[in-house]
């Protein structure tokens, strides 16, 4: 399936500085109205920091006010299995976590074909180059810089194409 990222790097080591505003939006506040979407998703959020997962979950919450979202703080206690993952339209991973990182998570998301229509955002301090292209290369499909500061609009628009591109709008 193809990813619907837009946050890669052009060549190893490079960044093409004139559009490095889809790389790095500014973090000012967003004055832009925006019209929730009230689609009943349902979104899981692996983080091993309680605030970032309350932080983000709030956020979802504000852009998708009829979701569910589960948090699990402890990233070894998440089940990769049909059967556990499924139902979940859209898994937001934290890198960096200790035992099971989001990469590790994510490399067993992808080996499951069954897995597929799941979409898989990281959200992460880690941000480079070589970062970005590791992460297209794990079958993310689109990457959050933390802290995440984007523009509320901007935010939805980015979970919206994935929601698309992975579930095709099923609810």
């Amino acid at each position: 399936m193809k990813s619907t990222s837009s946050n890669s790097c052009n060549s190893k080591n490079h960044i093409d500085t004139r559009d490095i505003n889809s790389f790095y939006p500014s973090p000012v506040e967003d004055s832009e109205a925006f019209i929730p979407n009230n689609q009943p998703y349902s979104f899981l959020l692996v983080d091993d920091n309680e605030i970032n997962l309350r932080i983000f979950r709030r956020m979802l919450l504000k852009l998708f006010p009829n979701a569910s979202v589960r948090t699990v703080q402890e990233s070894a206690s998440v089940e990769i299995s049909h059967r556990t993952l499924s139902h979940y339209h859209l898994i937001f991973l934290d890198i960096e976590m200790p035992i099971v990182t989001g990469t590790e998570i994510a490399s067993k998301v992808r080996s499951s074909r069954e897995l597929d229509q799941v979409g898989l955002i990281a959200v992460t301090t880690k941000y480079l180059c070589a970062d970005l292209e590791l992460y297209e290369k794990l079958g993310f499909d689109f990457t959050f810089r933390k802290p995440v500061e984007y523009p509320t609009n901007y935010i939805l628009q980015k979970i919206e194409q994935v929601l698309q591109t992975r579930c095709g709008g099923r609810v």
